[in-house]
């Protein structure tokens, strides 16, 4: 340490400041830029200031610190720079957020400035920063924080700016929300501006930099050319464009109008006060079109003649608009009238054929028809050829036709029809004769019938297969079909499985199998020619449609209009989508498809299927549907090609398809038309318009007698009956291996051939066709795209998986595709364009496969007919599965190839699946085959085949077209025979909405092995004569399943009727168990006849901290001062009953009716004796003379003394002679001989008398724990210890003490827990004990709670969100068992928080008694099964096998098994069984074979139960109520609600009597007349006594006697 001496001073140098340092006299230190000597020794502070006057400077200084910062802590002379400025520090301080907040502790030092570049938002800037801001240099000249955004700008703060120097910024091209500073130069159009305004720019281009102009100064005016002119631009001023041959410049400033080439809006001319002409000129436009804009000088030519346009032109046609003018005149030959491939619109000077003649066009026309002289002139005369004569139809001047044998030439232009025709035209008005044959030629094809029509021959074209002739009302011969009845379908062994109505309409031509006709019924079986017609011209309707409706426009024709905001894509989708919804509805029937499009048109917001405004011409357009329609169901040709009026190139055009061998079905027209109101309503009222009744057909499927194998399942449609012929005839079972298992390879390589080829054939691209396949491939417009085609391939892919799958298993592809669907039709062209080329093409590919199999299988041989079949159903499933997306109908189709080719068939599926509405009936259906599974839980089983009877569970559980939502499907007059398998099963899992229900009438099941019913899932079944035999299961409810039976019967099997478990999906009430629910109890007090010596806890509380006592008994004058608590103390000692391991046993093996077995509840052998004492000393007790106990009976056991002389004093005995009755006795307290006593203010009594009374109890002493003081004493019925009783809870026991139990009789020791707490209730402390309490009570109020365990039957539970039902199933945390809600009392709380009694059944037990807090949950959704009037026959004897009947069983009945309830599951019945059992569930019995009947009143509730009679027996007709028969032989309670039992009265009577001088301890006695009150005798009618024998006084005689015998001795 350096030192340095100047005379008598000595400095010692201590460096830099610190704080918490020892500084003595003459220290030197540096703090900042100065030194400081200590002139005062001292311990430095945290701040060198605090201590200043400690110090004095010793040199001045300054220190460099840089660049300013904030919260820095800067020292006296301390330098900075902030900003160009230098600052020194005058004041040591912390520096706040800037410089300028602490100016005043700062000096200027020196200054400069200081460059900061361009200006920044939200920074701080300081005097002389320098900064760029536009072209200007700005100077700071006062600190401060700039402006939060670049939009505030620095103009926000100007005023702490100088001008330092002054320039220009080029900008560029001027741009919206863009921040402009003064000096900023930018190019707007062809013009340069200069910013004289700091300012943002506005932020849309349509307003420009004119929205700002006031803020720009023109720097430099010039133009720019824009190119050709367009719509929807922003034009400024001087802007050039080229429209037309017109160079145009822009005098103003605007957005050109939107062009829409279809409502003819949107060119220059609409804008024309914003041009002026610029350079004119000259443009041929080749021919004239509609859809075209002209401009003047544009030349075009219209027919035979030349026009030039003088004024912008948009769909005005030459030379009715005044804008065009006639340059040359000539002709057009224009070929056939109507038939022109690119417009029917015709003009001036066009030439056209029609019929034999041709004509001139004098005038402009559209669909006016030669010769109308108006706008046509004949140029010559001719003939063209009809062939036959036709109804209906147009004819032209110079047509030939030939009707009958004659040819005929027509003269009059007409419409075809009866009065018109040829041979009725006798005037000649329209036909003339052209020439003659033979009657023959009437009839033209095979199989015609000739016959005379009235006005001569008339031919009758051959009918359709099955069809006979009959006559028409009309009396003219006709084909119709016999037998057949609208709506119901018939199957029969003979039939065949082909479309309806070729098959499946009438007895005659019925089909083959039940799966068959379900299918057609839900495909749509009506019209087939129409609906399959409209499906294959969707997109040519829609196209031709969108085409009419903008030729409409072009044509003004209302309610069309130029200017009409046309969106063509919006009409074709309009169209597409009500021609689709008409034709669904076409092939179902009903109205159920065209509600769902009117629906759509209701709901439509302006601009989703057409805008509002609109809906005229969107009625006109779907009214436009019906006409073309029309023509296409009747494969006509419309009266006009729309798209080739468009200018639609021939390769570009949607074709009609047309079959003449498909005419339209009688009414289809009419459906269609009527149908189409419905929406064109829609349309025009929207929401004003009432939909009307949905209109579902229900349809029969009629099953002739016979035996139908089927392939399953069969899917019966919504609303659709299954009928038999009878019972008994008609049989259906699955069939076995229909499809050779050889064949599923070459199955699989015919699925992968299909899928190559796919997305070829929905695209249009050329498929090369296998050698052999003979059919065209139709590559007609319009095409899908290849994204449609990826989902037609993966659901190839997945056909390939499933079938893999359910034939090869794992070995194959191990994971099988899952369902997925979709019921929303979609609304997409591209997939509709899909199925339309898929249905063309279905032959194509079909043939392709087959020949595709031969070819690289040459070996294989296989029904190629049958193979073409199954591909045309998977294309219809592909094609479903398109229009509603997802795989559902692959899936199945693969499922059905899996069930056909599988060794057994479908033995293992499901047979019928039903929907909303279906039927059942009249029908014997067999053949399911399978094993039972494992046992669950609960030892029952599920069989591995399918069910007879199941709810269809479609696509997956979003299905709605499976769910149950108007009526249950219904089973008849049906019968079931199979094993292993299920007659009828309801799982509600496979529906998320709807009833999930199935009613079955007079069905019975006889399946082995099997289930009767099974419901499952929240499922419901209502069963009337449902008859189960031989099943392993008669009826099964469970996961909250319900069945409702009436008059059925389970017969044989395993089990009757079985309820298992609840619904784990039903949000639950939950809360918890309160076994806190009252205070501290007190089970019995001591006293000594007058006072009350202490109470006796039977629970002593815990968590006390304030309490107090509400004493009651006889008594007066009793007064508590106040409570006493206790820590580590015992609160309660509880009965235990280990021996049951802890775990619920339902049998009560000892028959003592407790569950809880092997039942030690209280251990056994206990003794007790309550008796009035003879007397004894202090270390001594006589017991009564009735005692009859041996020498050791009572020794080692507790002597109380509960009454009289002594009372409070106990002790043990340690001898007792059974002759004198003589016990001695020990303190408990030290082993010594004496007593021991809990009153407070007696002594040990020296003798012991005759109002001594006594009990001896086994003796109780609490061991360990590590406490003192804790006493207990027991109380024992029946030689169980029924009670302990805490005197003191003692203190103090850190770990839980143990009892010491001392009775020598004991012979099963009783099993307890002792409980310890804090907080427990000690005695408390007395003011006065009062006076006359014989016996007392008291009741404690108070902070704290006593936890008692609750185990019988009674339950206190709180915090339970909503409010429990009687009923309900309860579940405690950590007891597997379910409890019946019996009642609910004491209800209290509110909404989420109540609080409540329940009693429950059964009991809670001992050891299962839930702890407090435990949770608790309570459902009313458990499984149910409700039987009424049930027969159970021999159940337990097993399957058909072990049953033997009608021998006998090898397995006997048990009639445990017929009804069984697990996992909260529950029965409710009324029964019968072999033995004439009836039974009301398990609550009420009859024997009827012996008479003897009995109740079970575990699960009764006697809550406001007022009188109950048995017999002569009444209880509560005297006006009390009892609550309990006690077994309590002290009388303790003195209620007047308890009744003792036998034993209990014996007990107290030989209390109350014993030997010694004393027979009776009362306050009087009455023996006949003589009356013994106090210490007075006398007589009740005050009559004298009579003494009959000598009387020896051994304490002497006073009174009258004396005096007597005094005067009979005197001798005076």
């Amino acid at each position: 340490m350096a030192e340095f001496k100047l005379g008598r001073i000595r400095f010692i140098w201590k460096d830099a400041w610190a704080s918490s340092t020892d500084y003595l006299k003459d220290d030197v230190i540096r703090y900042g830029g100065r030194t400081y000597v200590c002139i005062v020794g001292h311990k430095s502070g945290s701040n060198f200031y605090t201590d200043l006057s400690n110090w004095n400077i010793f040199s001045d200084g300054t220190q460099w610190k840089s660049d300013w910062s904030a919260a820095t802590f800067y020292k006296i002379n301390d330098i900075v720079r902030y900003g160009g400025i230098i600052y020194i520090c005058n004041t040591g301080h912390t520096a706040q957020s800037t410089l300028e907040a602490d100016q005043s502790k700062w000096d200027q030092f020196a200054t400069s400035i200081d460059w900061k570049d361009n200006w920044t938002a939200g920074t701080v800037y300081k005097a002389n920063d320098l900064v760029k801001y536009g072209g200007n240099i700005y100077i700071c000249n006062t600190g401060h924080t700039a402006a939060a955004t670049n939009t505030l700008g620095l103009e926000q703060d100007i005023l702490k700016w100088d001008l330092f120097s002054e320039g220009q910024d080029w900008k560029q091209n001027w741009a919206v929300s863009t921040r402009y500073k003064v000096n900023d130069i930018v190019k707007y159009g062809g013009t340069l501006y200069v910013a004289n305004t700091g300012h943002t720019s506005n932020a849309t281009a349509a307003n420009g930099l004119e929205a700002d102009q006031a803020k720009w100064d023109y720097l430099n005016k010039g133009i720019e050319y824009k190119g050709e002119w367009t719509n929807s631009t922003r034009y400024k001023v001087n802007d050039v464009v080229l429209y037309g041959a017109t160079l145009w410049i822009a005098t103003t400033h605007h957005t050109s109008v939107a062009t829409n080439p279809d409502s003819q809006l949107g060119t220059l001319q609409a804008d024309i006060s914003n041009w002026d002409k610029f350079v004119p000129g000259l443009e041929f436009e080749n021919t004239w079109s509609g859809y075209e804009r002209y401009q003047p000088g544009d030349f075009v030519t219209y027919g035979g003649n030349q026009y030039v346009a003088n004024d912008n032109v948009y769909g005005e046609v030459p030379p009715t608009s005044a804008k065009w003018e006639l340059v040359t005149s000539g002709f057009n030959l224009r070929g056939d009238w109507g038939e022109d491939s690119t417009n029917q619109e015709y003009r001036i000077g066009d030439v056209v054929r029609l019929g034999g003649y041709t004509y001139l066009a004098t005038a402009n026309s559209s669909g006016i028809r030669p010769p109308n002289s108006t706008y046509w002139a004949r140029l010559n005369q001719g003939i063209e050829w009809k062939n036959t004569w036709a109804t209906a139809t147009v004819y032209d001047l110079g047509d030939a036709v030939r009707y009958g044998l004659i040819s005929y030439v027509c003269v009059q232009a007409h419409t075809s029809d009866t009065a018109k025709r040829p041979d009725n035209d006798t005037a000649g008005a329209f036909w003339n004769n052209l020439a003659s044959g033979a009657e023959e030629s009437a009839i033209t094809t095979q199989g015609d019938l000739l016959y005379y029509g009235g006005s001569g021959p008339t031919r009758l074209p051959i009918g359709s297969e099955g069809q006979v002739l009959s006559v028409s009302s009309g009396g003219i011969p006709e084909w119709r079909n016999f037998g057949s009845t609208p709506d119901v379908y018939y199957v029969a062994t003979n039939g065949v499985d082909s479309p309806y109505p070729g098959y499946g309409s009438n007895l005659d031509r019925p089909f083959k199998t039940i799966r068959y006709a379900c299918e057609e019924i839900e495909k749509g079986p009506k019209n087939p020619n129409a609906a399959s017609l409209l499906e294959e011209n969707r997109t040519f309707i829609a196209f031709e449609t969108a085409k009419w409706a903008k030729r409409q426009i072009i044509t003004q024709t209302s309610p069309f209009f130029i200017g009409f905001a046309f969106n063509e894509s919006k009409f074709e989708r309009l169209a597409g989508y009500a021609i689709d919804g008409l034709t669904l509805d076409l092939r179902k029937g009903g109205n159920v498809n065209t509600r769902r499009v009117a629906q759509s048109m209701k709901d439509n917001v302006s601009g989703d299927w057409f805008d509002t405004g609109s809906e005229s011409q969107n009625v006109a357009a779907l009214n436009f549907v019906i006409s073309i329609a029309t023509d296409v169901v009747n494969s006509a040709t419309p009266s006009a090609d729309y798209q080739a009026l468009d200018g639609v190139a021939s390769g570009d055009r949607y074709f009609q398809i047309k079959d003449t061998t498909r005419p339209a079905e009688s009414g289809a027209i009419t459906t269609l038309t009527s149908n189409m109101s419905v929406i064109t309503q829609a349309v025009t009222l929207g929401n004003g318009y009432t939909l009307p009744t949905e209109v579902k057909l229900h349809t029969i499927v009629k099953v002739s007698t016979g035996t139908f194998n089927e392939v399953l399942p069969i899917r019966v449609p919504e609303r659709c009956a299954v009928q038999g012929d009878e019972l008994r005839s008609t049989k259906v079972q699955p069939a076995g291996q229909v499809t050779p298992a050889t064949d599923v390879t070459y199955s699989l390589a015919g699925i992968l051939h299909m899928k190559s080829i796919l997305d070829e054939i929905v695209q249009g691209t050329t498929v090369t066709p296998q050698s052999g396949n003979a059919v065209s491939q139709n590559q007609s417009k319009p095409f899908s795209t290849s994204a449609v085609a990826t989902i037609l391939t993966e659901l190839a892919q997945e056909l390939y998986d499933k079938i893999d799958f359910e034939i090869n298993g794992a070995s194959g592809d191990s994971t099988a595709p899952t369902f997925r669907g979709n019921n929303l039709r979609v609304d997409d062209e591209d997939k509709f364009k899909a199925y339309r080329l898929l249905e063309l093409n279905k032959n194509f590919i079909a043939r392709d496969v087959t020949k595709y199999i031969a070819a690289n299988y040459p070996s294989y041989s296989f029904d190629i007919d049958a193979c073409e079949k199954d591909v045309k159903h998977y294309i219809d499933a592909f094609k479903y599965d398109l229009l509603y997306p997802g795989n559902y109908r692959t899936l199945m189709a693969g499922t059905y190839y899996g069930n056909s080719a599988r060794t057994n068939g479908s033995v293992l599926e499901n047979m019928f699946l039903f929907r909303d509405a279906t039927g059942l009936r009249n029908m014997t259906v067999s053949g399911l085959s399978g094993t039972l599974g494992s046992a669950n839980a609960y030892g029952t089983k599920r069989p591995t085949a399918g069910a007879y009877a199941s709810l269809d569970p479609g696509w997956g559980p979003d299905d709605t077209r499976t769910w149950i939502q108007t009526r249950s499907p219904y089973v008849q007059g049906v019968t079931t025979f199979g094993t292993g398998c299920v007659g009828l099963k309801i799982d509600g899992n496979l529906h998320n909405g709807g009833n999930d229900s199935i009613v079955a009438n007079d069905f019975t099941q006889v399946l082995s092995d099997g289930i009767g019913a099974w419901v499952t899932n929240l499922g419901r079944a209502e069963l009337v004569s449902v008859f189960s035999y031989y099943g392993h299961i008669g009826y099964l409810a469970e996961n909250g399943g319900k069945i409702r039976g009436t008059n059925g019967n389970c017969s044989y099997g395993d089990f009757g009727a079985v309820s298992e478990f609840i619904d784990v999906t039903e949000v639950p009430i939950t809360g918890g168990v309160n076994n806190r629910k009252t205070e501290a109890q007190i089970g019995r007090a001591l006293t000594d006849g007058s006072a009350i010596i202490h109470f006796e806890y039977t629970n002593a509380g815990n968590n006390y901290t304030n309490a107090s006592y509400t004493v009651s008994g006889a008594g007066y004058g009793a007064v508590i001062a106040n409570a006493n608590y206790g820590n580590n103390a015992l609160f309660e000692v509880r009965l235990r009953n280990p021996d049951d391991g802890s775990t619920y046993n339902t049998e009560d093996t000892n028959s003592d009716g407790l569950l809880n077995d092997p039942d030690t509840v209280g251990g056994r052998g206990y003794v007790t004796s309550a008796n009035t004492a003879q007397g004894g000393t202090a270390s001594t007790i006589i017991l009564s003379n009735t005692e009859t106990a041996n020498s050791s009976k009572y020794v080692g056991m507790r002597v109380v003394i509960t009454a009289g002389t002594g009372a409070g004093q106990y002790a043990q005995i340690t001898s007792y002679n059974p002759g004198t009755k003589v016990a001695n006795v020990a303190k408990e307290s030290d082993g010594t001989a004496g007593w021991n006593t809990w009153h407070p203010t007696n002594g040990i009594a020296a003798t012991l008398d005759a109002t001594t009374t006594y009990s001896i109890e086994p003796r109780v002493t609490v061991v360990g724990g590590g406490g003192t003081g804790a006493q207990v004493r027991a109380s024992v019925a029946s030689g169980r210890i029924v009670q302990f009783y805490i005197v003191n809870p003692g203190s103090g026991y850190t770990t839980t003490p143990t009892l010491s139990i001392v009775d020598p009789n004991e012979t099963i020791e009783v099993p307890y827990q002792v409980r310890i707490g804090d907080g427990v209730l000690l005695q408390p402390t007395w003011t006065n004990r009062g006076i006359d309490f014989e016996t007392a009570g008291a009741q404690v109020n108070g902070d704290g709670y006593a936890d008692i365990f609750q185990e019988k039957n009674f339950l206190n539970v709180y915090g339970l969100t909503d409010i429990p039902k009687e009923g309900s199933n309860l579940e405690i945390a950590g007891d597997s068992r379910f409890f019946k809600i019996v009642f609910v009392r004491e209800l209290t709380g509110s909404a989420g928080n109540y609080n409540c009694n329940l009693q429950v059944s059964p009991d809670l037990g001992i050891e299962s008694a839930p702890i407090h807090g435990a949770n608790l949950t309570i459902r009313k959704r458990f499984s149910q099964v409700r039987l009424t009037g049930h027969d159970f026959l021999d159940i337990g004897t097993g399957n058909f096998a072990s049953t033997n009947y009608p021998g006998t069983p090898s397995t006997p009945n048990d009639a445990n098994d017929e009804v069984n309830e697990f996992g909260g599951g529950r029965v409710f019945y009324t029964s019968t069984d072999q033995d004439g059992n009836f039974r009301v569930g398990r609550l009420f019995n009859v024997e009827q074979s012996t008479g003897s009947a009995s109740l079970n009143t575990s699960a009764f509730s006697l809550a406001g139960l007022q009188e109950l009679s048995l017999g002569a027996v009444g209880l509560g007709q005297g006006g009390a109520t009892i609550n309990e028969f006690s077994t309590d032989g002290t009388f303790s309670a003195n209620s007047d609600n308890v009744v003792p039992t036998q034993a209990a009265i014996i007990t107290y009577i030989n209390s109350q009597i014993g030997g010694g001088s004393s027979s009776l301890n009362v306050n009087a006695v009455t023996a006949g007349k003589i009356n013994i009150t106090g210490n007075t005798i006398g007589t009740t009618d005050n009559s004298p006594i009579t003494v009959t024998t000598g009387m020896n006084f051994n304490g002497g005689v006073s009174g009258t006697p004396v005096a007597f015998a005094y005067f009979m001795t005197s001798k005076t």
